[in-house]
C-alpha cells in the first residue's frame, strides 16, 4: 500500500467500512518516537524540504524524517522562516 521509503511503510494498513459499505484500507495513526537531531541547519531563502533531504541523505523522499524531527505536520513549515534553525536527525 505504501512506497518503501514512505513514513507509513512499516505500519500495517487498517481495513474499515466505507460509506457505501465496502471495505477500505486506511493508514493508522503514526506515532513519532522522540529523537535527538545530530546537527542543526540554518534555513536559507530557497530551501525546500526535498532539497534538505538530498543535502543530508542523498534521498529527497526522506524529507519526512526531518519534518518528524522538528515536529511539523506540513513539511513546508520547515523552510518557511529563513534564518531559523532546524534539527537534522540521522538517516536511520
Amino acid at each position: 500500500m505504501f512506497a518503501p521509503d514512505s513514513r507509513y511503510s512499516k505500519l500495517q494498513p487498517l481495513t474499515v467500512t466505507g460509506p457505501n459499505g465496502n471495505p477500505v484500507q486506511i493508514a493508522p495513526i503514526r506515532f513519532i518516537a522522540p529523537g535527538d537531531p545530530i546537527i542543526s541547519r540554518q534555513i536559507r531563502q530557497g530551501d525546500r524540504p526535498d532539497l534538505l533531504a538530498y543535502e543530508f541523505y542523498k534521498e529527497p523522499p526522506l524529507f519526512w524524517r526531518i519534518a518528524d524531527a522538528n515536529e511539523v505536520m506540513r513539511p513546508g513549515e520547515l523552510v518557511a522562516d529563513p534564518g531559523s534553525l532546524i534539527g537534522i536527525p540521522p538517516k536511520e
